[in-house]
Parts: structure tokens; C-alpha cells; sequence
């Protein structure tokens, strides 16, 4: 600034302080004597450049002109240059304009282009970021994308390979798992159990019986555990599949529903065993469900043996007779009697009879001579159905012929896959499973059939049953049944449901639960609708069906995902949610309640003569009338009677008494009113008074 001053003092510029103001005129001469100084001062540093180089002899500088050229050449296009004084240029955080700072600002400015993938191997359980690197995704979808189904994690979480498979089928990717299959391994050991054919196999026993009898408690008994603990409300709502090890060999238990809604599972548990155990609990004796159990049992013809349970709370031998009685009653003569029946007395809680219950059943299967081929086709019945958060959907199974392994292709009533893993009742991973062996199947493209059989097959009718299963989706046929449905008006007192449930086994419970519900009153018959039913938690699908549907979501033992959540709230979706099945029926029943149709009812409270017409501006019509019975109330409504018919029926807008308005008028006395919509009375009409209530 000094520089500056002194110059303008010479140019007849007065200038008091670094502060002044310069004239405009004088900016031109300013500009020209100050941007003429840097072009001599790059000089030193080309000779310093020279120098470097190895030359010893010295070289004039280039003309100013040139110099002044020289450090503009590196500035990149749209880059603007400022004025610099130093000699070097800067060398700061920001680069300055130096070599260093130029790559920087191209890197920077550089696009990371991800090539789209829509397929990739990969050898097993990887780390979130992985994952998104070989999907060619960012960690970001990935994490948001399990976020949504309530999951949460960083881009350090480690994914199992069903997860990884399932995250990539839902971008479109096809994932496939680099697995070892050890071929020579299975041929040798399909080759010994050829050479045998036939081997025995454990007794798959089906435990049934009515609800709160004790059975779960029972198998908790045997196997050490404590499942009955841990279901909710106290009631079995799933079947459930366990392999037992006892001093008389290993038993296969399968464990069923006792509550009436479950009578599919309890049906499907039957199908697949060989000896029923029906547990009757002492203090209660023979029940509608025992009943329901032996017609089962009958059905799928199976030996029954009969534990009578919380034989400790009673007097033994009274108990027993009168039990032994009301079974011989359903064809179920005690060994005593001269039958066939083993009945056993026990105490699930204090294991009293448990051992000699479980010595009866290896005795019966013994006697059966039960035995399956392990090198057979492989064959497998479904007892359940459901989708898990880590593996997709899933189904446990009971092998009957042959022997499931890891890598197999499978069709099943409609769902088809290739078993990625299996789990038995411990909850370890095994590769192989022979007949008798409870196991959990992953690898289905859709929740299975419970209830049907699963069929190994080779890949290529695996390949062809695939591709005719596919088809819309699940969600767009449900829409297209409900476009269909040509109902004339909504009726608000029918409720149109969908269905969530944890399993496929629920769905079916739910469903057999509001059919009990509309038979358990005539006033519901016909009041419910089941549009669409889905196992998992309630997803954004559900909730927009039963949006486009005016539907109520029903949810047993699910969850709802966040983002259905939100949908919800802001679109005022009703949900009724419950993880105990009575309870959701009694939730459902006071929606019910709540929705119905209420009844009207009319009462005629007076009667009136038109005795005159009053016409009024804006084609209004005043009738004035003498009330001739009851009374004529301004709450009521009006029906205008003429010649025995009824001509219109309407609301009293206006009552009045010698022109004042009253809220009725008595039998003996003249009134006049005004009804809303009607103009046409004629005198000698009569007008009836209604009052009308709801019950």
C-alpha cells in the first residue's frame, strides 16, 4: 500500500491514508504500473531451472514478455488465477496451483462408474462391504435394504451366505454359493447302504391331545428343555419336530397344537408318524379335542397310546377307571378291558410313568418292523412352513424315503429349490439327512405347502418345474381377485381381512378360527372376508393391498417392518395384532362389535291433519295441521300419509305453536312445520310423527 501511496502522489493523486478512497480515473494508470512488476520476477527461477540441468555456462533471460507467459501455462481451464508477488508458488494445504495439488483436484473430479452386475459366485459368509463390492452396490442399499426388514448393521457386519443369496435376489442379482460338493464321498456311501437295502428306522410318534393337557410339558420332560416355557400365552401353536435319545433307542417326537383352530396341523401331524400318544390330563378327562385326536389318529390308522397326565393331582385309581370308561366309549378298549390300548398314568412335571410310557413306544414300533430304503429316491413330507429373517423361506421336513443332502434340487407343491442348508432339531447344521431325521430345509424360492411332499429330483426337472411355476406374483393376483369382485356398494359392517402370520400353519389357524367365530353367532355369519393371507411380518405389500382393499390386517406372532409401519400411520391402516390366537379372535370379535350394522327402529309417537297450505317465499310450503293423537316432536320425522300410502318421509326443520317455536306440540292443539324436501302437501294429508332408535 506504501507503493501505491507514493505513485498516486506523483500522479497528482491525493491520498491522506491506506483507507482513502481512489477515483476511478486513476484505477487505469494504477492497474497498468502494478501488473508490469511479477513479469520480471520468474527470471531468477528459469535460471535456477537452467542451472539445475546441469548447464555451467550462463544463459541471458528471456525476453519479460515470455517470462511473464511461463507460470500461467499449468492453470487448468475455469480455474481463475489470482495475483501472487512471492517467487515460488504456494505450496499449502490446498495445493497452490502445484504439480501435487493439480492430481489431487483431477482425482477428485473423477466418476466411479460401478458396472452393473447380475450375477456372481462366491465361497461363503462375507462382510457387508464385500458384499455390496461384488453385487456392485453400494454398503449403503445393503444396509438399508436389511434396515427394512429390521435388521440392523454396518458395513462391518458379516452376512451368512442365505442372507447374502436372499439380498441379492431382491436387486434382481442371481447369487450363486462356490460349494464343494464331495460326489465320491455320497456315491460310496449310497453304493453300502444299496448293498443292504431296507434298514430300520426310528419311530416318528405323534403327540395329541386337547389344549393345556400337558403334552408340550411332557416332551420338555423327555428331551430336558423348556419349549412350553417359552411359547406364548402358555398354548403350542406351531408343530414341532424333536429327536429324542432314551435308554430304549431314539424316538422321533412331533409335537401338536392342542387349541381348536389348529385342527389342520393336528391332521398333518398324523399323516406323517407311526404311533399316536394321547395325552389326556386326569382332573379333566376326555375333551372335544382328545375326541377330534383319536378321530386323527383313526384316520391315519396309527396304534394309540394313551398317557393319562397329572396323575399326581388326583385320586389315581378313580381317575383312571372313569378315563378307561369314556375311551372305550370312542373304541379305545385298555389292555385290562380285553383291547388293544396301553394306557399309562404319569406326571409330566415330575416324570412319574414317563420311562415306562417310552418303553411302550419302542415296544409298539418294534413290533412294526418299521424301515425305510436310505438310498431311495429321497422323499420328505412338510410339516411347516415360514420365512426366516437369515434364510428366506424355509420348511421343516421329515424324511420318509432315501436321504436329503446339501445341494439337492427339489420340487414341492408350489414352491421348488436347491437345499442350501439343513438343520436338525438341536439347531446344528448337518449335510446329510436319512428317513425318520426332523430337519429345517433353506432354499426355497417360496413359502412351501405344508402338508405336501417334497420331492428330490434332477436339475434339469428341477429347471422345467421352475420355469412353469413362474407367473405374477402373489400380491398382483390377490389384486386382480379383488378387481374382480364386483360388489354393488361397500357394506362398511362387512370387514375384509388379510392375514399375516409367522408360519404357514398359523395362516391356516387363523382361518379356521374366524370360521368357528361366524358359526359362534348368526350375527357374524357372513360378516368377514379373508382377501389375502402372506407368512412373514406385515410387510409395505400387505398394507397397501389392505389399503386398495379397505381391509383390517390381522398379525399372528409377527412383526411389523418399519416402513409398513409408517404406512400405516399415514394412510390409517387398522391393524390387529397378537402373538396368542385366542387373543386375536377376541380383538377381532370386538372389531366385530364395533363395525356392525345397527339396527334401526321406528316408533310412531303422533299424528296430525293438514288442515292448511301456507306457501312461502323460495317455494317453501308451511302445513298447518291439528295434532290428533300423541304427539308431534321436533326430533322426529314426518311421513306424509295420503289415501293409506306413504308419500314421503323426512325431518322437521321448523315446529311452531301460535308462532312460537316449540320443541313439540300435544294431541287437541294446532301446530305448523317445515320438512326438508317436501312441498307438496295437500289438505286432509295426514302426517305421522317417527322417532327413530338404534340397538
Amino acid at each position: 500500500s506504501k507503493d501505491v501511496i507514493e505513485f498516486l502522489k506523483k500522479n497528482s493523486v491525493e491520498v491522506a491514508n491506506h483507507m482513502a478512497v481512489i477515483p476511478d480515473d486513476s484505477l487505469a494508470p494504477l492497474e497498468k504500473q502494478f501488473k508490469k512488476s511479477p513479469a520480471k520476477k520468474p527470471a531468477p527461477s528459469a535460471k535456477k531451472a537452467v542451472s539445475s540441468a546441469g548447464n555451467s555456462t550462463k544463459k541471458s533471460a528471456p525476453p519479460s514478455g515470455k517470462a511473464a507467459e511461463k507460470p500461467a501455462t499449468p492453470s487448468t481451464g475455469g480455474v481463475k488465477t489470482t495475483f501472487n508477488s512471492r517467487k515460488k508458488p504456494a505450496r499449502g494445504r490446498r495445493g497452490g496451483g502445484n504439480k501435487k495439488g493439480r492430481q489431487r483436484r483431477e482425482f477428485v473430479d473423477k466418476e466411479i462408474h460401478i458396472e452393473p452386475v447380475t450375477e456372481f459366485t462366491f465361497d461363503g459368509d462375507l462382510p457387508l462391504s464385500d458384499a455390496a463390492s461384488i453385487m456392485g452396490k453400494k454398503s449403503g442399499d445393503l444396509i438399508l435394504s436389511l434396515l427394512q426388514r429390521g435388521i440392523p448393521c454396518n458395513k462391518n457386519h458379516v452376512l451368512s451366505k442365505d442372507l447374502i443369496v436372499d439380498l441379492a435376489g431382491g436387486f434382481g442379482i442371481v447369487a450363486h454359493l462356490n460349494e464343494p460338493v464331495a460326489t465320491e464321498s455320497f456315491d460310496k456311501k449310497k453304493a453300502v447302504a444299496c448293498a443292504s437295502g431296507d434298514k430300520s428306522r426310528w419311530p416318528v410318534v405323534v403327540v395329541m391331545g386337547h389344549v393345556d393337557h400337558g403334552k408340550t410339558t411332557l416332551l420338555d420332560y423327555i428331551r430336558r428343555a423348556g419349549v412350553a416355557a417359552k411359547e406364548k400365552g402358555g398354548i403350542t401353536q406351531h408343530l414341532g419336530a424333536y429327536e429324542v435319545s432314551s435308554t430304549h433307542g431314539k424316538i422321533v417326537f412331533v409335537d401338536t397344537p392342542g387349541h381348536e383352530a389348529f385342527t389342520t396341523m393336528r391332521g398333518r401331524g398324523a399323516r406323517v408318524t407311526d404311533i399316536a400318544i394321547l395325552v389326556v390330563a386326569a382332573d379333566d378327562g376326555v375333551m372335544p379335542q382328545t375326541l377330534e385326536a383319536i378321530d386323527h389318529a383313526k384316520q391315519a390308522e396309527l396304534p394309540v397310546i394313551v398317557a393319562v397326565n397329572k396323575i399326581d393331582k388326583v385320586d389315581a385309581a378313580a381317575v383312571l377307571e372313569k378315563i378307561k370308561r369314556q375311551l372305550a366309549q370312542h373304541d379305545l378298549v385298555p389292555e385290562d378291558w380285553g383291547g388293544k390300548t396301553v394306557i399309562v398314568p404319569i406326571s409330566a412335571k415330575t416324570g412319574h410313568g414317563v420311562e415306562e410310557l417310552l418303553e411302550m413306544v419302542v415296544l409298539q414300533a418294534q413290533m412294526m418292523e418299521l424301515k425305510a430304503d436310505p438310498c431311495a429316491k429321497a422323499q420328505a413330507f412338510i410339516l411347516e412352513a415360514k420365512i426366516d429373517r437369515g434364510h428366506g423361506p424355509v420348511a421343516t421336513v421329515i424324511p420318509t424315503q432315501g436321504t436329503l443332502r446339501q445341494g439337492d434340487y427339489f420340487v414341492s407343491p408350489g414352491a421348488t429349490g436347491k437345499i442350501r442348508s439343513l438343520i436338525d432339531s438341536d439347531g446344528k447344521k448337518i449335510a446329510e439327512a436319512g428317513p425318520s431325521i426332523p430337519v429345517q430345509i433353506a432354499g426355497f424360492d417360496r413359502t412351501a405347502k405344508p402338508g405336501g411332499w417334497l420331492n428330490v429330483v434332477p436339475q434339469s426337472e428341477y429347471s422345467k418345474a421352475r420355469s412353469s411355476s413362474g407367473g405374477v406374483s402373489s400380491f398382483a393376483a390377490d389384486m386382480r381377485e379383488v378387481t374382480r369382485s364386483d360388489q354393488p356398494e361397500e357394506d362398511l359392517s362387512v370387514l375384509n381381512l388379510v392375514v399375516c402370520a409367522d408360519t404357514q400353519g398359523s395362516c391356516d389357524a387363523v382361518k379356521k378360527a374366524i370360521s368357528i367365530l361366524s358359526k359362534k353367532d348368526a350375527e357374524y355369519k357372513g360378516r368377514m372376508k379373508i382377501l389375502r393371507n402372506s407368512v412373514g411380518d406385515v410387510s409395505e405389500q400387505d398394507v397397501l393391498f389392505a389399503l386398495n382393499s379397505s381391509s383390517y390386517i390381522l398379525a399372528l406372532n409377527v412383526k411389523v417392518e418399519r416402513n409398513a409401519a409408517a404406512l400405516t400411520q399415514e394412510k390409517h391402516v387398522k391393524i390387529v395384532r397378537n402373538d396368542v390366537i385366542y387373543r386375536l379372535t377376541d380383538a377381532l370379535e370386538e372389531l366385530l362389535q364395533l363395525t356392525r350394522k345397527k339396527k334401526i327402529i321406528q316408533k310412531k309417537v303422533g299424528t296430525a291433519e293438514v288442515r292448511k297450505i301456507f306457501p312461502i317465499k323460495s317455494g317453501v310450503v308451511i302445513a298447518g295441521c291439528m295434532v290428533v293423537d300423541g304427539t308431534v316432536k321436533r326430533t322426529g320425522k314426518i311421513k306424509c300419509m295420503r289415501d293409506g300410502e306413504e308419500i314421503f318421509c323426512g325431518s322437521i326443520t321448523s315446529l311452531q305453536r301460535d308462532k312460537k317455536v316449540v320443541k313439540e306440540a300435544h294431541a287437541g292443539f294446532e301446530c305448523a312445520f317445515i320438512i326438508d324436501g317436501f312441498n307438496e302437501w295437500q289438505v286432509g294429508d295426514l302426517a305421522e310423527c317417527i322417532l327413530e332408535t338404534s340397538e
